[in-house]
């Protein structure tokens, strides 16, 4: 992947903030962030700088504001050199410093073991969380690149790291309902403190790869032209192999072999209204045998983390598994960012 650029970034922040003040800030920080960040390296060599943008970059992604975004360039620059929160607030305004001051007091926390973890350290973030869950989002995206270029660290800080991530940044990020972020950071936590059940199950995965893959194409080809026959207009189906991470995780609480799980295979449905929800699920239990006991109605009960879909596990095509997922443009835009969608 290309590391980001202040033009990319700037163009990517450009296409939903309209305001140029909005845009001057962001690179206004960006220019503080290089001039302060010049002649620092990471470990893999490349200039500080490429850091801070990347998180940067990723939060522009989710749409994030201005002020989250700068305070992301600015994420170390309080930490690792010369310059005040005071500076940082008088240039950039108290909501700057005040999530730049969050991320900072977070990573100053000494984390723990899972068996000692310090119950202050999770009150401390709780607390930062419920201040300004922007200070949590900022936090997520720089664990998220760091575990991204976690190779270039020594294999101790790499366990150290990647079971912090694990014990603590994951379950977070599962707590704000942001299932994609949750997802990456666990596969590649997973890789670091058990690399040879990770590389064991991605081969497994891979090994099956092209006839699961083949499952999913047919599975939504038959979707459409259901959906189609009964009168849906604008819809969406994407389908996607289980993360490593939640395969062994199932494997070890069910005591199962691999070629025993047999919801590997997830599909989506997304449509414009919840009607359609209930129609479109409706459909796939006219077409497909259900599995008792799987389904969950969580548009009638959200989630706490806001999170609303409906859950069925089908017989599909060939007699496979598939779990199906049924929820509307606005519930997948929460499903796959959680609050950051707001």
């Amino acid at each position: 992947m290309e590391p980001a650029t202040i033009e990319s970034l700037l163009s990517l922040a450009s296409t939903y903030l309209k305001q140029e003040k909005n845009i001057k800030l962001i690179e206004d920080a960006y220019n503080l962030a290089k001039q302060q960040h010049e002649g620092q390296f990471r470990m893999s060599g490349e200039p500080y700088i490429n850091h801070p943008l990347a998180v940067a970059y990723m939060l522009t992604e989710i749409h994030a504001g201005p002020s989250t975004i700068a305070a992301a360039l600015l994420h170390d620059v309080v930490e690792d050199t010369d310059i005040s929160l005071d500076y940082i607030e008088k240039y950039f305004g108290s909501d700057v410093a005040k999530i730049v001051d969050g991320v900072t007091k977070i990573s100053k926390l000494k984390y723990m073991t899972k068996e000692k973890v310090l119950e202050k350290s999770h009150q401390k973030i709780l607390v930062a969380m419920a201040k300004d869950v922007r200070v949590i989002l900022v936090k997520l995206y720089d664990r998220l690149h760091n575990m991204r270029t976690l190779e270039f660290q020594t294999p101790e800080k790499q366990k150290r790291i990647a079971q912090e991530t694990l014990d603590l940044y994951a379950p977070l990020a599962h707590r704000l309902g942001m299932y994609r972020l949750k997802a990456e950071l666990e596969d590649l936590s997973f890789k670091y403190t058990n690399p040879e059940e990770y590389i064991r199950v991605l081969n497994l995965i891979k090994q099956q790869k092209a006839a699961r893959d083949d499952d999913i194409v047919k599975m939504i080809e038959r979707l459409k032209e259901i959906l189609n026959t009964n009168g849906f207009k604008n819809f969406d189906i994407k389908g996607r192999v289980k993360n490593i991470y939640s395969v062994c995780k199932k494997m070890n609480t069910k005591n199962k072999e691999f070629n025993e799980i047999y919801d590997l295979l997830a599909l989506r449905i997304i449509v414009p209204t919840i009607e359609d929800c209930y129609h479109a699920l409706g459909l796939v239990h006219g077409e497909w045998t259900p599995i008792p006991l799987r389904f969950k109605d969580y548009i009638a009960t959200p989630k706490p983390n806001l999170y609303q879909s409906l859950h069925t596990t089908v017989v599909g095509l060939n007699g496979k598994i598939f779990e199906i997922q049924i929820r509307t443009y606005d519930m997948d835009a929460i499903a796959e960012m959680g609050i950051a969608a707001h």
